[in-house]
């Protein structure tokens, strides 16, 4: 009987712990650092520290892999080096070929992103999640363009909606040249971000939109 009890006193227990734990993680803030360069490959390195500063983790990719490390009290827990180089070339080959053939469907299918509600309503999310995420500090430099000019058409649309940082980028309509460096600190609210994700998902125009097959 007394060990019956004891078992449910740990079980309890461990349940309010992680219910607190939780709760803490929703309403305190997420400090966040990173610093991109993209242009041939993405390297860079990103930073968040969250519950009281308590727990980090830092994910950078410097060389050919990525490596992915986890801090308590500035003490390293974990660290592990995240290899894609496993992936068969067979799989790769046919996913390139059936990207190809699906290339001009791909295409028709961006087109539902274009009505005109979707692109308010996006618009609208974007900028109050720009707001919420506003950096202490935020930088992106360079220069960009894509194979197609449709794709850097609507990076060269989103671009003018950030309302804060020091923007200095170009696009190049007629090379598939990129060349940019990105960088950010902040804070953030996951819990906020979370509601007005929520909130827009839960919009039936937008879900139709997003889930249509057609």
């Amino acid at each position: 009987m007394f060990v019956l009890f004891y078992i449910l006193k740990a079980i309890i227990t461990i349940v309010v712990v992680i219910i607190v734990l939780t709760l803490l993680l929703l309403i305190t803030n997420f400090n966040y650092k990173l610093k991109v360069n993209i242009n041939e490959e993405i390297t860079g390195f990103f930073k968040l520290e969250f519950l009281f500063n308590i727990l980090k983790i830092e994910a950078e990719k410097l060389e050919q892999f990525p490596k992915l490390k986890f801090y308590i009290l500035k003490l390293k827990v974990f660290s592990k080096e995240i290899n894609f180089s496993n992936v068969k070339k067979d799989k790769k080959v046919k996913e390139k070929k059936k990207a190809l053939k699906n290339e001009k469907d791909k295409k028709g299918k961006m087109k539902k992103f274009l009505d005109k509600y979707f692109l308010n309503k996006t618009k609208e999310f974007f900028i109050e999640i720009l707001n919420i995420i506003k950096p202490n500090k935020f930088e992106i430099k360079g220069v960009y363009g894509f194979e197609d000019p449709f794709i850097t058409g609507i990076i060269c649309a989103i671009i003018p909606l950030i309302p804060f940082g020091d923007i200095k980028i170009n696009p190049n309509f007629e090379d598939d040249d990129t060349d940019i460096t990105i960088v950010a600190h902040g804070k953030i609210s996951i819990i906020v971000i979370g509601y007005k994700a929520l909130r827009l998902i839960l919009d039936k125009k937008i879900r139709k939109i997003i889930f249509s097959k057609n």
